[in-house]
This record gives C-alpha cells, sequence and structure tokens, in this order.
C-alpha cells in the first residue's frame, strides 16, 4: 500500500516510513468494489476522500438529459473527492463508478484536517494538488466547449492527453469508447474523425497510441 501512495501527489517528498506514520493518525478504510460497482453517488455526503490502491475508477456527470459523461478516470495512486470533502456543497457532485476490480483506501474529512494542519509540507502538497485538479477541470470544460469533434480531438491530445515527450505518442487512457464518450460525441463519428485526421497527416494512430505528425495543423484547428 506505500508504495501505491508514493505516487499521490499529497506525499511527495515524504519517505516510506514517514508516509506510514501519516496514514497510521488516518482513520482509514479499505474498501474492495467489483466492476460498475458504485463507490460514490451524486446525492451522497461528502465525508471522506478516496485514494485508489489497485484498479481503476470513472468520475461521472449527470446530466440534465438524464446521460451520464465521463470526466475523468483515476488510476492507483489517485485521490478523488477532496473537492467535494472541502467545498460548500454537503454532497459530491458527481458519481464514482469502479471501471474493474479495485480496492480503494478512503479518509474521513476531520482526519484529513488534522493531518495538514500539523505538517506544512503536507498542507503544501494538498494545496499543490487541489491546484492540478483546478487546472484539469478548466482544461476539461475549454475541451467541451469546441465546436467541433475534430476541435475536441485536437483539444484532447495536446491539452488534455499531452506526449510526455515529443514523438513519444499520446497513450489513450483507457479504450476509444471512453475517449468517446468523455469527448461527448459518439464512437463511429470518432473514429471517421480520427481516420479523416490520419489520411490528412496530422495524426497516426497505433492501437491505444496516437502520434501527433502535424502539431502546427493542429493547432490551427483549434484556431478556426
Amino acid at each position: 500500500m506505500i508504495e501505491v501512495l508514493q505516487k499521490n501527489a499529497l506525499f511527495s517528498g515524504k519517505t516510506s516510513v514517514e508516509i506510514e506514520t501519516i496514514v497510521a493518525g488516518l482513520q482509514i478504510v479499505v474498501g474492495d468494489f467489483k466492476k460498475g460497482e458504485l463507490i460514490f453517488r451524486s446525492d451522497q455526503p461528502a465525508d471522506r476522500i478516496g485514494i485508489l490502491l489497485q484498479g481503476s475508477v470513472a468520475i461521472e456527470k449527470n446530466l440534465a438529459n438524464g446521460k451520464a459523461t465521463p470526466v475523468f478516470l483515476r488510476y492507483p495512486g489517485e485521490m478523488f473527492g477532496e473537492a467535494a470533502v472541502f467545498s460548500r456543497a454537503d454532497t459530491y457532485p458527481c458519481n464514482v463508478i469502479s471501471q474493474s476490480i479495485s480496492q480503494i483506501l478512503f479518509i474521513p474529512k476531520a482526519a484529513m484536517l488534522t493531518a495538514i494542519a500539523r505538517d506544512t509540507a503536507l498542507l503544501s502538497n494538498f494545496l499543490q494538488l487541489f491546484a492540478n485538479k483546478i487546472l484539469e477541470l478548466t482544461i476539461k470544460t475549454e475541451l467541451l466547449a469546441c465546436d467541433s469533434i475534430r476541435q475536441k480531438i485536437g483539444f484532447s491530445l495536446l491539452y488534455e492527453l499531452s506526449e510526455p515527450q515529443p514523438g513519444k505518442g499520446v497513450e489513450l487512457p483507457s479504450s476509444k469508447k471512453f475517449w468517446a464518450e468523455s469527448l461527448d460525441v459518439s464512437r463511429p463519428s470518432l473514429y471517421r474523425e480520427l481516420g479523416m485526421m490520419e489520411r490528412e497527416g496530422l495524426i497516426r494512430l497505433a492501437g491505444k497510441k496516437i502520434y501527433i505528425i502535424d502539431r502546427a495543423g493542429l493547432m490551427e484547428i483549434l484556431a478556426k
């Protein structure tokens, strides 16, 4: 468990011994979930934070038309629910659903408050984590505001997913099905547009990887 927690930005700069000491005082509860099982629901009281230890979870937003749209995926070491817990909201704004067999560490709000009050480095990490989540949400909002499927694809590749290094390719977070849902487009429309963009020399498709061939061309699409 400690090895997974070391991946979380909350514990950045902490040794495994320090993390063990912090966790011992957090009144944690570890839960196991099956694929498709609901972890948090949107009307549930927001009273605890989750850190994924194993598997993957999807954060889904219920829209006014009754459709549930996936917003983010979370993987081992990543945190979720913290914004709702420390906001004025009484409940979680989204559903969190297990995408596979998952194991999650839960931290009560009061225990987290006590921990960051005692440790300024932990507090600094927590604030930075919050800032990164705000940036992530801003990028997602800009993406969904794009007018066309092509613009959504270009924006997602350049700013949401992004290449770890130029030429290394963009690794899709889950599947093209999930990506289509998160872009709020149909799968056939996504596949058709990707095929056209590949034929035009903008990108190259390789399984779950997409290589950006013409970055300037993608930027031009966003400028239209």
